[in-house]
């Protein structure tokens, strides 16, 4: 039984008994006490389940993986077992497309990542149509800032009773 397991077997005895037996990191509970109650009780249950199933589907996917490549590679003599006439022309063809999109899927991310703030204030102004309302926010803030420090007074049509 893994330590995951031993944790969680605990952790509902602890439940069931109204106790705190003391084993969880005090982090995971402040993480658990902010964030989780946010989440209907059912549908964090429902996770929990879910966490025993994906570690063991992870587990036998990792050891597959390795098994199937020791395999290979000890047959083939070779660590380049991927290209042998092994494995089927059209898995080596639907891998490789898959690890362009991701390639090109990081390469999008990373010129978004180095995007300057005044390239995306350009863009917005340059289709008004699509984005008539993000360009509105950014002239208010770009008037706003150009009288910072200068006392700026509420117009009435503003002003809360």
């Amino acid at each position: 039984m893994t330590n995951q397991m031993l944790v969680e077997e605990l952790s509902k005895i602890g439940t069931l008994h109204g106790i705190d037996l003391g084993h969880v990191p005090v982090s995971a509970k402040i993480v658990e006490d902010v964030y989780y109650p946010q989440f209907d009780l059912a549908v964090r249950s429902e996770a929990a389940e879910m966490a025993k199933h994906y570690e063991v589907f992870y587990s036998l996917e990792k050891s597959i993986r390795a098994l199937v490549s020791e395999t290979i590679e000890a047959s083939e003599n070779s660590p380049a077992w991927w290209s042998s006439k092994r494995v089927p022309n059209a898995i080596q063809a639907e891998v490789a497309s898959r690890v362009q999109k991701e390639l090109d899927a990081r390469s999008i991310a990373q010129v978004f990542r180095r995007t300057r703030l005044h390239d995306f204030r350009r863009t917005v102004g340059s289709h008004q149509l699509e984005l008539g309302h993000l360009r509105r926010d950014i002239q208010q803030q770009e008037s706003g800032r150009k009288g910072y420090g200068k006392s700026q007074r509420t117009p009435k049509s503003d002003r809360t009773l």
